[in-house]
């Protein structure tokens, strides 16, 4: 992916939502576990496993991106 490639940005602005979408993910994962800690009292379990959740979830989409990204100009 060079700067002179005319789908160059096209294929940035991609890579930015999706990082942008890795926090999101993990930080809904993180305020879940905590609404759920508070509604139950299980201080910290579903605030870790929301964590853990909003990572994989969040890595899960990023491979995807990625992929689609390096498919080629025609699938952004």
């Amino acid at each position: 992916m060079s700067p002179n490639n005319p789908n160059y940005g096209k294929k940035l602005f991609v890579l930015a939502i999706g990082g942008s979408q890795f926090g999101i993910v993990v930080v809904a994962g993180i305020l879940l576990g905590l609404w759920l800690d508070r509604k139950f009292g299980t201080t910290p379990w579903f605030a870790l496993f929301g964590l853990l959740a909003g990572v994989a979830s969040a890595t899960s989409l990023l491979i995807r991106i990625a992929r689609l990204v390096k498919k080629g100009p025609d699938d952004v």
